[in-house]
């Protein structure tokens, strides 16, 4: 039997299994119940019979089963004499559709659409999964003021073989240079600029969070262009993607064309994976030749939905990103479809760096899993924080088996909004800077799998015993 919530009620109720659908179990809430009538989206994944069907439609297979839907969909709606208010989304990389519901009819009616009528959808759909809330948090942040700006101690000289950039704020970011657990980037810059004859190319990383400051000072010319699209105010779609004008990536929270960020999550992330070193400005991101591809897919109280999420992994996948970032997270047990899109994800060779979550209670992710972090796929690595003594961070999640490695998270200092710059808290900013790292192995070996990409980077990583602290706080 499968379960299901009365959105109108709170009441459970219950439908026969019908073939291989997958309804998923919907737990009463308390905090979200009067939100979730709000949802109005679903998301339908489509039957893939054959793995190299995933990203080819040169055979029309997936296409015929997508026409076959919609046109059923909309006899039957029709007959009810409802329309759709917008047309639905397909995304051709994940073989998902998304679906606006009209304001009269909520997820349960739509169910009780599809159920009634499954005979018809048997063979066409995998799974028919409601929309979820999905977000992050800043558990501290302190504004740094450059004209204010006092160096503390003495100033370590770099060894011969290492590069220290110009950058102001360089030695506040103890993660580029701490010997015992930071990333040692000065020896890795020099190596790079050494061989920067080779031509190492620019790695895209897809950063899916709040959006970025455009105008920031330590950001220009690290933001992802896409030239498929010629102009990028002529209401054309060039590049036929299914987003109009999108030359800087998509704002998936309002649908529209510029991802600006109005958090401050989104642009203090990029700065840690591309901010230019070496320029004389503020701080030095991780990957030294780099850009941020930016999806917008958290609002100002960095909060989105999981359909934006699914949006944003199919749009990286359409461009070919190789490495991407997700400094968010979800306990939601109705999260299958993030399920479904990452593991697609796998087979078109995506590495997916996730944030562990940060938490008061119930911090090991073992027993709570943080979605998508705690999916146990080749392409994703969990990442939580650990401060300068390398003690995991008061409130960081944990896990033997669901959490990969411990990154810097503590009093991280990055871009800000406004030509600003922040020093935060939280397993948020310890993700971007493993995210660099996987930037920098795929400007040198673009064809690389994202399965060795991680074991690269996990044979990298240095052994803590126990990881200190975990048991600290709980």
């Amino acid at each position: 039997m499968a379960n299901m919530l009365d959105l109108n009620s709170n009441k459970e109720i219950s439908y026969k299994d019908i073939g291989n659908f997958i309804v998923k179990k919907e737990k009463h809430t308390n905090n979200n119940s009067h939100n979730r009538l709000k949802l109005k989206r679903l998301i339908i994944a489509y039957r893939v019979k054959d793995k190299n069907d995933s990203n080819n439609l040169t055979n029309g297979i997936v296409k015929r089963l997508r026409d076959t839907f919609i046109q059923k969909i909309e006899t039957i709606l029709h007959k009810m004499q409802i329309k759709l208010i917008e047309p639905p989304r397909f995304l051709k990389g994940l073989n998902f559709e998304i679906i606006s519901l009209p304001h009269n009819i909520n997820a349960l009616n739509f169910y009780q659409i599809i159920l009634s009528n499954s005979a018809m959808f048997d063979d066409i759909i995998e799974g028919i999964y409601e929309d979820d809330f999905i977000g992050s948090q800043i558990l501290q942040e302190t504004p740094i003021e450059l004209n204010n700006f006092v160096s503390r101690g003495k100033k370590r000289q770099p060894a011969s073989d290492e590069f220290y950039p110009s950058d102001p704020l360089f030695e506040r970011q103890w993660f580029h240079s701490d010997l015992n657990y930071g990333i040692n980037t000065p020896k890795l810059w020099k190596r790079l600029k050494e061989i920067i004859n080779n031509k190492v190319g620019n790695a895209v990383v897809a950063v899916m969070d709040s959006g970025i400051d455009f105008e920031h000072s330590d950001l220009r010319g690290r933001i992802w262009r896409n030239f498929g699209e010629y102009n990028c105010s002529d209401g054309i779609d060039d590049d036929q993607n299914g987003y109009i004008d999108d030359c800087y990536g998509w704002n998936f929270v309002d649908d529209t064309k510029i991802p600006s960020d109005d958090n401050g999550h989104g642009t203090h992330i990029s700065g840690l994976i591309a901010a230019i070193p070496d320029n004389g400005l503020g701080i030095a991101g991780v990957c030294m030749y780099c850009q941020v591809m930016v999806l917008k897919v958290l609002d100002s109280n960095i909060q989105g939905y999981v359909s934006g999420i699914l949006q944003a992994i199919d749009y990286a996948l359409d461009k070919g990103v190789k490495v991407s970032n997700h400094s968010y997270g979800s306990r939601s047990e109705q999260i299958e479809s993030l399920r479904l899109a990452i593991q697609r994800s796998e087979t078109q060779g995506m590495l997916v760096v996730a944030a562990s979550g940060n938490f008061h209670k119930n911090r090991d992710n073992d027993q709570f899993p943080t979605y998508p972090a705690s999916f146990r796929f080749n392409n994703v690595i969990s990442v939580t924080a650990l401060n300068r003594e390398g003690i995991i961070m008061e409130r960081a999640a944990y896990g033997r088996n669901s959490v990969h490695l411990a990154a810097p998270g503590v009093n991280i200092c990055s871009t800000y909004l406004g030509d600003n710059y922040r020093c935060m808290f939280g397993s948020s900013f310890s993700t971007p800077l493993v995210s660099g790292v996987a930037a920098i192995l795929v400007s040198l070996f673009p064809n690389l799998s994202s399965k060795i990409i991680k074991e690269c980077i996990l044979k990298g990583a240095t052994n803590i015993d126990g990881l200190p602290g975990k048991f600290q706080y709980t």
